[in-house]
């Protein structure tokens, strides 16, 4: 439940990361939607936005690899809260194809 909890607060916390329609873009660019970042990226950073991504996606891929070792021991937690993560999870993955 903790790493789901971990895994929800980083999707949820840096949702602008996550565009709904990943599949029309090559790499991360940032928010599509309202607010837009309208601040130049930093000089020294030229690849923030895909960094940023780049750790949203390794606490989604520990998550999935929890599931994983549950679905190989037999083990199935089922609560709502459970439910509502591994949607979550479903639906961020879509957006791994715009990742580098």
């Amino acid at each position: 439940m903790l790493h789901a909890v971990l895994m929800l607060s980083t999707l949820y916390l840096a949702p602008e990361y996550l565009p709904t329609y990943a599949w029309r873009l090559t790499k991360p660019i940032g928010p599509l939607d309202a607010p837009l970042v309208t601040e130049k990226l930093p000089d020294d950073q030229p690849d923030y936005w895909v960094a940023t991504i780049t750790e949203c996606f390794e606490d989604l891929r520990d998550f999935i690899n929890i599931l994983r070792s549950f679905k190989e021991r037999d083990l199935v937690v089922e609560s709502p809260f459970m439910g509502h993560a591994i949607y979550k999870a479903a639906w961020a993955g879509e957006c791994l194809q715009c990742s580098p």
